[in-house]
């Protein structure tokens, strides 16, 4: 990993120095090229320039005179030849382009028959042209001789050789390559360097530290040092953070496997414990219900002979005896009437299965039941629109007929107004049963659901005390909650639920 990692970035990085090298070497290569051209061409129009100034200043002072007839610039071209390095040659040319001075004496008196120099000097303008001679390509620089300003009398023509060019711009390239290089090797050992020191070294420390986590090998309490503030030392802080952080983890996961197997055995016990308590509820409520069904035959029985006694010995009994016959026998019929809510109670957990009911017919069906008493009292009953739930028939008329006839029973000295109401939440019906009558203080909202609670004498309301228990056992029998909301001389609202989960289950809309 570490000479993979070492080779990637000193590749990248050669690839970007070769690159910019060669890139620099080539635009330095054709600046220098341009510069150097420009500066040859630049010398030689200012040698031509010498050598016009003098022609042109003899040419004025000597009226008549020709080109021709002057004499010693063969030498001083000679010269020019000799002092300028690179300069291949120089020479003057006659009004008929013919050589009049010229660095070799030989060519003294030639014609001029190169078409490109023709066409230079025939311009007759200051000016560099690329032409050959003696195939040779060369560059010259062409200067116009005048007599007066309208008179030409000659050209001056200094030429160059072009090789010159290529040849300094090879050697100028060889000398930068060759400092390139070097800077290049140098680069190469301190970025190698750098990247062992700087990088490397510190990411191997950090592999071999994550290497050893995951073969657990590691200990959680271990850290990486390394001090840098660039992007390696805050991966290498990250690092050192997560080792904390799996340190606290570690410790945090001992007591949590700890609490979870404490949380286990609680958990056997609990479950053990509401198996035996669904047993003694079970057989509570077979005991209750065998005991209550047992009970009815003597109670009946005891009735009966005390009513039998009354009428028989009625006329013998003084008035004393008939009101103990009397209490005798209204003890009894209370005591039938408890022991049928707690059958009715005992019952409600082992009911009909649940299926579709419509809730008006239940209501209907209930407020028949009570036509005598809501006849007595003068009860108003109203009813909103009822829907079409699932659950049992039977326990719901009953948990109906409960809260109707304690909202009649429990009337203060208006006649009683009852409004039953439903409505629909996202997961529920939601139903409420409203009265006008003598209400229930807060602190009795939870204990009217106990059984065999009263709140009242039995003789100033007759009961048992089960009824709202059986409701709330129903209600809970159907997965829904039952409470109220009241106060002392305002009435009361009962409220239950019912849930859709199972109309949903069984497409019921």
């Amino acid at each position: 990993m570490k000479a993979g990692l070492r080779i990637k970035i000193v590749c990248i990085a050669t690839g970007v120095m070769l690159f910019s090298m060669g890139a620099i070497i080539a635009s330095s290569s054709y600046f220098f090229t341009d510069e150097y051209t420009t500066a040859l061409e630049s010398r030689s129009l200012a040698i031509g320039k010498s050598v016009k100034i003098q022609l042109e200043r003899l040419l004025r002072l000597t009226f008549g005179i020709r080109v021709e007839d002057l004499i010693g610039f063969d030498q001083q071209c000679a010269d020019i030849v000799k002092t300028y390095a690179g300069i291949r040659f120089a020479m003057v040319v006659g009004q008929t382009n013919r050589v009049v001075f010229h660095n070799d004496p030989a060519r003294v008196g030639e014609t001029v028959s190169d078409p490109v120099l023709l066409g230079a000097i025939g311009e007759r303008r200051e000016t560099i042209t690329h032409h050959s001679i003696d195939g040779v390509a060369v560059l010259s620089a062409v200067i116009p001789v005048y007599r007066n300003a309208d008179q030409y009398a000659a050209s001056v023509v200094v030429g160059f050789d072009a090789d010159v060019i290529p040849g300094k711009a090879r050697r100028m390239l060889l000398f930068d390559l060759g400092v390139g290089l070097l800077f290049f090797v140098v680069g190469s050992v301190v970025l190698l360097a750098a990247l062992s020191v700087f990088v490397t070294s510190p990411l191997s420390r950090l592999v071999r530290a994550i290497e050893g986590l995951r073969a657990g090998s590691a200990d959680a309490t271990r850290r990486v040092a390394i001090d840098s503030q660039d992007e390696i030392g805050q991966l290498a802080a990250a690092f050192n953070e997560l080792m904390a952080e799996l340190e606290r983890t570690t410790v945090s996961k001992r007591h949590l496997e700890q609490e979870v197997a404490e949380r286990k055995r609680a958990q056997a016990v609990l479950d053990e414990r509401s198996l035996e308590l669904a047993r003694s509820n079970a057989e509570l409520e077979q005991m209750a219900y065998v005991a209550s069904h047992d009970l009815q035959e003597p109670l009946r029985m005891v009735t009966s002979y005390m009513q039998l006694i009354e009428q028989r010995y009625q006329h013998r009994l003084d008035a004393d005896a008939h009101e103990f016959i009397g209490y005798a026998v209204d003890g009894a019929k209370r005591m039938q009437a408890l022991i049928s809510d707690l059958l009715t109670f005992s019952r409600a957990g082992h009911a009909k299965p649940f299926v579709p009911i419509d809730c008006a017919q239940v209501l209907d069906s209930v407020v028949r039941d009570l036509q005598l008493s809501i006849a007595e009292s003068g009860a108003q009953i109203t009813c909103s629109t009822m829907p079409t739930v699932v659950g049992d028939a039977t326990q719901l008329s009953q948990v109906f007929q409960n809260l109707l006839a304690n909202a009649i029973k429990f009337r203060g000295a208006a006649p009683p107004a009852i409004d039953v109401r439903c409505e629909a939440t996202d997961h529920a019906w939601r139903f409420s049963v409203s009265d006008n009558g003598i209400g229930i203080a807060p602190e009795y909202y939870e204990r009217i659901f106990v059984l065999f609670q009263r709140l009242h004498g039995w003789r100033n309301y007759p009961g048992t005390g089960i009824g709202l228990a059986i409701c709330k056992k129903i209600i809970e029998r159907h997965g829904g909650d039952i409470s109220v909301r009241s106060a002392p001389g305002q009435g009361s609202t009962f409220t239950f639920t019912i849930p859709r989960a199972a109309e949903h289950a069984l497409h019921i809309d």
